[in-house]
């Protein structure tokens, strides 16, 4: 009887690994809740702020492969975000003086320092982050008889720290010996802390804010090590 021929075996293909160093751009959008008090007079403002974003990521991580389905995946990121136009006046409100509407003409450079914790299942990531965020606030006034922006002299520019939680999900699409690609999207939401900014006029007003960021993301990692 003719022998019959071995089978082969099937190859097996290691799961992608997530490992590595990466950069990625991103477009986004930030919508803030801006609360402002002016302690000499007590008024109160409250504004928002609605802006398109463009940001620059970069971030190492590393995965263990310890868990029953997929692997766990710690890493740290730095992003910088800066928005592509300026606040509307409409997304202002009125100040203490009612010819004018008050608010943030920009909320802008905003920085994130943080970690990132990940469940990698083969070329899917889905993170929760967290950590340290700062952001300055351009706050203006706007005449509402002429349209000017800042001639009440309500202008001031100072930096606001705080922090941010938030989660993201990433798919890879393309891979060869080095080079990764990876499409995704992620969310943050910042609580950026009160301070005293003063105006041009010499006035006080505390200033905080709430941000919320949704960000599409194009990243190229690297792991020259596997």
């Amino acid at each position: 009887m003719p022998a019959k021929a071995p089978i082969a075996p099937v190859p097996v293909v290691a799961p992608y690994n997530w490992t590595g160093i990466y950069v990625a751009g991103a477009v986004g959008y930030q919508w803030a809740k801006v609360h402002d008090i002016a302690p000499g007079s007590g008024f109160i403002t409250d504004s928002t702020v609605r802006s398109g974003l463009v940001s620059g990521i970069i971030g190492a991580q590393y995965q263990f492969n310890i868990l029953p389905m997929g692997g766990l995946v710690l890493g740290a990121e730095v992003a910088a975000n800066h928005a592509v136009r300026n606040n509307s006046s409409d997304n202002f409100g009125f100040c203490a003086n009612p010819a004018f509407k008050c608010g943030l003409r920009r909320l802008d450079n905003l920085t994130t320092v943080g970690g990132r914790l990940g469940w990698a299942y083969d070329r899917w990531l889905l993170t929760v982050s967290g950590g340290w965020a700062r952001a300055e606030f351009e706050r203006t006034d706007y005449l509402i008889a002429t349209g000017v922006f800042g001639g009440g002299g309500g202008n001031s520019n100072f930096a606001h720290n705080g922090s941010y939680v938030g989660g993201g999900l990433e798919y890879m699409i393309y891979s060869d010996k080095l080079t990764d690609i990876m499409v995704g999207v992620d969310y943050q939401h910042l609580w950026l802390r009160s301070r005293n900014d003063v105006d041009a006029n010499g006035v006080i007003h505390t200033l905080d804010a709430t941000d919320d960021i949704v960000r599409g993301r194009l990243t190229v990692k690297l792991n020259p090590w596997r």
